[in-house]
């Protein structure tokens, strides 16, 4: 169970984060599914998280991953990373620099029958500012 949750998150985490299969949140998500914090315009399920990521690829591009280290316990995954993009939209008053930047991520999940019901993440937003001149 646990090497079957950690490759469930992987998948999600290397496909559907770095924008290069966003259609798979449909099959690796709960129909429920919330990404904390969750804001109240965004409902929950796939469609959200589809919506998020698709929107975050409008502002940093050619998305790689670096995974560290992923373990799981019960239906919990944890997995520390550093992620590589291409900045080419707007991000935090910043326009588009066309600089990569990169900075670290720690990416926690809880599984339900076979599919991610939770995620919450911590990201390195201000480090990606700083790398941008903000």
């Amino acid at each position: 169970m646990f090497e079957e949750n950690k490759n469930i998150v992987l998948r999600y985490y290397q496909e559907v984060r770095t924008v290069k299969n966003i259609d798979l949140a449909d099959e690796l998500l709960t129909p429920g599914f919330v990404s904390h914090p969750s804001l109240p315009t965004r409902p929950p399920g796939p469609e959200s998280a589809k919506q998020e990521f698709q929107r975050l690829g409008t502002v940093f591009s050619d998305w790689e991953v670096e995974v560290h280290s992923v373990v799981a316990e019960g239906d919990e995954v944890a997995l520390r990373a550093t992620v590589h993009a291409t900045h080419v939209g707007p991000f935090m008053g910043i326009e588009p620099t066309g600089k990569r930047v990169s900075g670290r991520e720690m990416f926690f999940c809880r599984l339900e029958g076979g599919k991610i019901a939770e995620t919450w993440r911590m990201d390195d937003v201000e480090g990606f500012a700083a790398q941008l001149g903000g």
